[in-house]
């Protein structure tokens, strides 16, 4: 639908007849035919150049990563989709961050990360409660 609308635009044409032309109605349909085309790729050429999507020194459309390192703790970038390329593409999505930002972040992480063991292993420790006493509940006599 999306390549309809932009090869049609607000163009209405015309359906489509059977009978002889002449050599003016030719010239004149060639001539729409590549106005079309290129009102198609000038469209297309707006698309691309509105939108925000990057390609790489391959030619492949840059995929949207994020950077967990201490000099840029959580902030995205741009980079080749193929893993392991020797492509070497890499451009900043978000702006830098300042320096409060970076001593930060990498302390809540590691806040994060340790209250998300503790919680596993009080998830495992309450399993456990709960299976002893089913246990006891069972054998009770």
């Amino acid at each position: 639908m999306v390549w309809q609308n932009l090869w049609m635009g607000s163009k209405k044409f015309p359906a489509y007849t059977k009978g002889p032309k002449s050599r003016e109605a030719t010239k004149r349909a060639s001539s729409s035919s590549l106005k079309g085309f290129f009102f198609f790729v000038s469209r297309l050429l707006l698309l691309l150049r509105d939108s925000k999507m990057v390609l790489c020194f391959c030619g492949n459309v840059a995929v949207v990563r994020t950077s967990w390192t201490s000099r840029n703790p959580g902030r995205r970038f741009y980079a080749c989709p193929k893993m392991g390329s020797r492509c070497g593409f890499l451009g900043w999505f978000d702006p830098p961050m300042c320096q409060r930002s970076t001593v930060i972040i990498p302390g809540l992480l590691r806040t994060m990360n340790r209250y998300e063991v503790e919680v596993g292993q009080l998830k495992m420790c309450l399993l456990a409660s709960w299976v002893l006493f089913m246990l006891f509940v069972l054998f009770w006599k």
